[in-house]
């Protein structure tokens, strides 16, 4: 029996587990709802989850039932066919239920297109069910009343077309002459030779490809040799080389592969970082609403994030975290609000980055988000730093300059790090905005208890438990604490050098590329399409843009030290 496609909206998926269980009348009901619902949403909507079960299943859950969300009408329309195919499966659908209804086939004579093109357009909210007709065979069918509603809302755009004629033989002889000469001459993929092909011959790109993959198929010297499939070590290869502003044409040759195989293989390795990622915590009812990301991001504390790199002296980071700073509890409860709409968005775009080759945009607009959460959870320790180190000094009963250099260095990283997971934990339905101090109270008590433990080794070593003179040198060193409060920061934090030769560029929109790209000019960081709307240009010259200026920033860094 065939396979049953894959939901990828969660709350779909979610939905299909739990009601996998409902009787078959049950689930015949719900299955007849998604035909009326899909005629019903607009593409470019936001769609409460709460409203979608309602809609679906007529039953209103609790909020603590279903994780807050909001699912774009695009997507929810792409994924009602295959959430009807496993309905249909649980409750057992046979022909008698669907009694001379349309399957594939059948609709792909009635448009004049092929099995293909019908199975995309079911991803506009062409609903469809499975019927079993053997012990291990299923068919896809639609319900006629379905199709002609379908065909109603769509007939400007799926009009029937009586289906080109083939191609002769002489013209499939001269595709396979000129496919040679240009693969032998130029180079060029199949899909750009199809394409100048067809320009040539005045047919469509997709007929010329059909010959050339025909030929190939059958060939037993292929004018396009099958591209082998790259390990996830390349691919991990290809994210890191793209990272450092190599060109994907030079990593191409190397792996003996095209460039667009090394962006996917780059896609493929940011995505699977990004599922190890645990993106849990509290949320609000608010994350769901459909103006969430305009009304939470914001406030001004949130907008005008200083994103400043913190000292490398270990210190001046000790005495700078002994300056004290008014506290607004206003900007911190805007900050932990809109940290915690981040995660949350940021893990429901991970869970719609399923499959081999999840979209680049998604994984774009993920990683920019955690990016942003990263800068907002930095902004709130550096707030709370004097509470950090009154914190820990009080739990050791001595200053941290006064301990060895390693000791230190590790209790002053620790403690900031112990005060990060403070925050990154806080709920804030429970931060009152009137009473200052609140999540300071936190941190204490957990910096406390961190100190307390590393007193312990102190004291095995037989340090003193005494104030002394301090015994940090000078020139002690220690890594900027900012780019370590969160554990996704390891990858997708830039080359530290790069910031410090940023504005050293001699070309200007090279440098606020990467400025707007990782939120260096105190905005939040922002997409490649964002970042190409701002140059007026496309988010695919915005991308080569930001590894021109990645490649000519780090070459600078290298001159630099020589």
């Amino acid at each position: 029996m065939p396979r049953l496609p894959t939901i990828r909206v969660g709350v779909l998926d979610e939905l299909a587990r739990q009601v996998r269980h409902a009787t078959p009348a049950v689930l015949r009901r719900q299955i007849e709802r998604l035909d009326e619902l899909a005629s019903e949403l607009e593409p470019e909507r936001w769609y409460p989850a709460e409203w979608i079960i309602f809609r679906i299943t007529s039953y209103r859950p609790d909020t603590g039932d279903l994780a807050p969300g909001v699912v774009l009408g695009r997507a929810l329309l792409a994924s009602l066919s295959a959430l009807g195919e496993h309905l249909s499966e649980a409750a057992g659908l046979t022909p008698d239920d669907c009694p001379a209804w349309p399957g594939l086939d059948e609709l792909a004579a009635r448009w004049g297109v092929s099995r293909r093109t019908v199975e995309r357009r079911r991803e506009l909210g062409l609903v469809a069910r499975r019927v079993r007709t053997g012990p291990s065979v299923a068919r896809v069918v639609f319900r006629p009343e379905a199709v002609e509603a379908f065909e109603r809302a769509h007939a400007a755009r799926f009009h029937a077309t009586p289906a080109p004629a083939p191609l002769t033989e002489d013209q499939t002889r001269r595709v396979l002459r000129l496919a040679s000469r240009y693969r032998a001459s130029l180079g060029w993929a199949r899909t750009r030779v199809a394409e100048r092909i067809a320009e040539r011959l005045g047919r469509s790109p997709g007929a010329v490809r059909r010959v050339l993959l025909d030929h190939d198929a059958r060939a037993a010297e292929p004018i396009f040799p099958p591209t082998p499939r790259l390990a996830s070590r390349q691919d991990a290869v290809c994210a890191r080389a793209l990272r450092r502003g190599i060109d994907p044409a030079r990593v191409a040759h190397r792996l003996g592969v095209t460039p667009a195989h090394v962006r996917r293989a780059a896609v493929r390795e940011r995505a699977r970082l990004l599922r190890t990622l645990e993106l849990v915590g509290p949320t609000l009812p608010t994350f769901s609403r459909p103006d969430a990301r305009e009304v939470l991001l914001a406030p001004e504390p949130v907008r005008t994030n200083p994103a400043e790199p913190a000292p490398t002296s270990l210190r001046e980071l000790i005495e700078s975290m002994r300056e004290r700073h008014p506290p607004d509890p206003l900007a911190e409860s805007a900050r932990i609000i809109a940290y915690r709409f981040l995660i949350h968005e940021a893990a429901r775009t991970v869970r719609a980055c399923a499959g081999r080759n999840p979209p680049a945009e998604l994984v774009d607009r993920a990683e920019t988000d955690l990016r942003h959460a990263a800068s907002l959870n930095a902004s709130i320790v550096r707030a709370q730093l004097r509470v950090v180190i009154d914190a820990a000094e009080e739990a050791l009963a001595l200053r941290l300059d006064a301990l060895r250099e390693r000791d230190a260095r590790r209790l002053v990283l620790g403690s900031i790090t112990t005060a990060a997971r403070e925050v990154a934990r806080a709920d804030p339905a429970r931060l009152d905005p009137g009473r200052a101090g609140r999540i300071a109270g936190r941190v204490s008590v957990a910096v406390a208890r961190f100190a307390q433990r590393a007193r312990a080794g102190l004291h095995a070593k037989g340090e003193p438990a005494s104030r002394a003179s301090p015994r940090v040198p000078a020139g002690a060193v220690v890594p900027d604490w900012t780019r370590r409060v969160e554990p996704w920061q390891a990858w997708l934090e830039p080359d530290p050098r790069l910031r410090a030769h940023v504005r050293a560029l001699p070309v200007t929109p090279y440098a606020a590329a990467l400025s707007a790209r990782f939120g260096w000019d105190a905005r939040p960081p922002r997409t490649l399409a964002e970042l190409a709307r701002e140059l007026g240009t496309t988010p695919v010259a915005a991308a080569k843009i930001e590894r021109e200026a990645t490649r000519r920033a780090l070459n600078l860094a290298r001159n630099t030290h020589l």
